[in-house]
């Protein structure tokens, strides 16, 4: 299929059910993320990787990328940390 959509239902003790459909996942070109979604997912995804400091340099370079003439200094910062 060309995408999967996906159905979640509750149950409340009162015997009410809630229920949402997706026809596309938060993320997927049909529904990405916003720009702070995007960035919070970046935050904790390279939080293993890299320091604090180093990731909000990563975030700030690419919210100013077209502004980067030298794409070998940018790309230094991707290099892992001792």
């Amino acid at each position: 299929p060309k995408h999967w959509p996906a159905t979640a239902e509750i149950k409340t003790k009162d015997g009410k059910i809630l229920s949402i459909r997706l026809e596309y996942s938060k993320g997927d070109p049909e529904n990405p993320l916003t720009w702070d979604e995007l960035i919070e997912k970046f935050r904790g995804l390279a939080s293993t990787v890299y320091s604090e400091a180093r990731r909000e340099k990563m975030i700030e370079q690419v919210k100013n990328i077209d502004n980067i003439e030298n794409l070998k200094s940018w790309t230094s910062i991707l290099l892992k940390e001792n």
